[in-house]
Order: structure tokens, then sequence, then C-alpha cells
């Protein structure tokens, strides 16, 4: 289900998460190009609402797949890397403008010193 979360716009998937659409997904022949292509950095804000129960219920946690499903595992694992990196970028943004601002203040302030030492 938490793949069929992020895959959420694929033509198979549009909203659906039941067994029968992730077997589906799960069998493109293109599916971990997929995974490997994924825009883990325009995962909207509603989709990690969605995602964050299944990244927090210790039944999928990838050591407690381990004993169901080598697949499972790496599937659960993905998903988790999506979320905690979509939600880390989310809490950086803001810092990296403002890191970029202060970089431009202080070029802005060493141009004028040069100018006035010149």
């Amino acid at each position: 289900e938490a793949v069929c979360i992020l895959f959420r716009d694929q033509p198979d998937v549009k909203g659906k998460m039941d067994w029968a659409t992730s077997k589906k997904l799960l069998g493109k022949g293109n599916f971990l190009n997929m995974c490997t292509d994924y825009n883990k950095d325009a995962i909207p804000q509603k989709v990690l609402k969605k995602l964050k129960p299944y990244t927090q219920n210790p039944d999928l946690e990838p050591e407690a797949l381990a004993s169901v499903s080598t697949a499972a595992v790496s599937l659960s694992s993905w998903a988790r890397a999506m979320y905690i990196y979509a939600t880390v970028a989310k809490e950086i943004e803001p810092k990296k403008a403002r890191l970029a601002a202060a970089e431009a203040e202080l070029k802005e302030a060493k141009d004028k010193l040069d100018a006035k030492m010149a």
C-alpha cells in the first residue's frame, strides 16, 4: 500500500490501494527503474501524511518483514527512505533559502568593503 501511495499518479494506480493494483504495479517490467527515477523532491505533503502511518507501524519495519518476504523488506525500506528524505528535505528547504540570502548579503558587504579599500 505504501508503494501505491507513492505511485498514486500512475495510470494503473490512480488512488487505488488494493492487492490487484499492487500486483499490477509491481509486475511492470520497468518497476525498478520507476523506483530509481522516482522524483523524491516533489512528494506532496498530503502523500507524506498518508504515508506516515506505514513508516511508524512496527509490523512494517524491515526487520519485522524479514521473515515474511525479501521483496517486502526492500519495498518497505524504499518507501521509508522516500518518506524520510522528503520530510528532512522539507525541513531543510527554508534553512537553505536563509543561507542563500545570508551568503548574498555577505557578498554584497564584501563587495562594498573591497570598493572602499581600493
